[in-house]
């Protein structure tokens, strides 16, 4: 479903993807959560630590520096500085990028087919 120029996508949760996962490969739940867990703590502390991470033809997790610049604050009528800052921004990879490219495509097919059923 496309929501004002963007795709709103059904969510997925770590729980949820346990038992994707335990179903697929015939292996307990409990098993594909430590799995998960640990992976996404591996993620986690690579990341704390200044390492960025690349997961190929997923994406990368890269850091970007992001220069001072003044916000204004309406309300207040006051102009504030956000100093610099390091952030973490995800790459998607190339398999990610056409499997989005697809999706866009679909939803956009349903949604022509959505109207003419309402007209």
């Amino acid at each position: 479903m496309i929501i004002r120029g963007k795709i709103k996508a059904p969510k997925r949760f770590k729980k949820n993807l346990t038992k994707e996962v335990s179903e697929k490969t015939g292996i307990n739940e409990n098993s594909i959560n430590i799995i998960i867990t640990a992976f996404l703590n591996s993620i986690y502390e690579n990341l704390s630590t200044g390492k960025q991470v690349d997961l190929k033809e997923f994406g990368s997790f890269i850091f970007v520096e992001r220069k001072s610049r003044p916000v204004m604050h309406f309300k207040q009528n006051k102009t504030y500085i956000i100093p610099d800052r390091i952030v973490i921004r995800f790459l998607p990879g190339i398999a990610l990028q056409k499997l989005t490219s697809t999706l866009k495509e679909f939803q956009k097919n349903n949604n022509a087919e959505e109207v003419k059923e309402n007209e």
